[in-house]
């Protein structure tokens, strides 16, 4: 279930944004969605575009962001006496979402109309010039396509794994991030190195451009396999 969805009509276009809370610091991570452990996001983002689709068969869809919101009541330190206002705005730096936004300024800037170097309310920051800097969370509509993608794929294929049965020992091991560390089932798995076929997995991060890349690869070779399997049905 979507915790959030917001959408905005914008000269015959919608913009939509979803957004999923956390009490936990969640960020997004472009690697891990690529590992797929981390689609829920693109997940959400792909049924509220379908369900916009649905019902504005007549205009353009289009993603705006897809955030996780931790939930929280920050206790703001800092040396001296702040204003009201300085406290405020620490606040909402603490609070503000993680993510993956449009880098369309017309779709950008109807989430947050009024920032001027950094926003509160979504992973954006612009430099002097106005134009984004590189500590801005965002993705071109094109790249969203590939994300959506490349998380339906994601889906079938584990859930083939799934149905064929596929109970493999092969942890992943990312971002400093081990699967075994939260796992109930120590006792069952039995996780060993040492014996044959039994092994984590691990992977080195790379740029953004060097994961969608990946997934573009991932993609084509689904799509080639269901069109292989369309003509054999024939």
């Amino acid at each position: 279930r979507i915790d959030r969805m917001d959408t905005c009509v914008d000269d015959g276009r919608i913009y939509v944004k979803v957004i999923d809370y956390k009490s936990g610091n969640t960020k997004f991570d472009l690697l891990k969605l690529y590992q797929g452990v981390q689609l829920q996001l693109v997940v959400y983002m792909n049924a509220a575009m379908n369900l916009n689709k649905e019902k504005h068969p007549n205009r353009s869809v289009l993603p705006g962001g897809l955030l996780y919101y931790h939930i929280d009541d920050p206790v703001i330190e800092a040396e001296g006496n702040l204003s009201e206002e300085e406290v405020k705005q620490l606040i909402f730096e603490q609070l503000r979402p993680d993510g993956l936004v449009n880098e369309e300024e017309a779709i950008y800037r109807s989430m947050d109309q009024e920032f001027e170097k950094k926003s509160d309310v979504i992973p954006v920051t612009l430099k002097k010039d106005g134009t984004l800097s590189s500590t801005s969370h965002v993705a071109s509509t094109e790249e969203f396509d590939i994300l959506s993608e490349y998380a339906k794929n994601q889906i079938q294929i584990l859930g083939q794994e799934m149905y064929d049965g596929k109970v493999s020992i092969e942890p992943l091991m990312i971002a400093g991030m081990d699967s075994c560390t939260y796992c109930s089932y120590a006792s069952i798995c039995r996780i060993n190195s040492r014996l044959p076929g039994i092994s984590k997995r691990t992977c080195t991060n790379g740029s953004k451009e060097d994961i969608l890349e990946q997934m573009k690869t991932v993609n084509a070779k689904q799509e080639a396999k269901r069109n292989h399997g369309s003509e054999m049905d024939r």
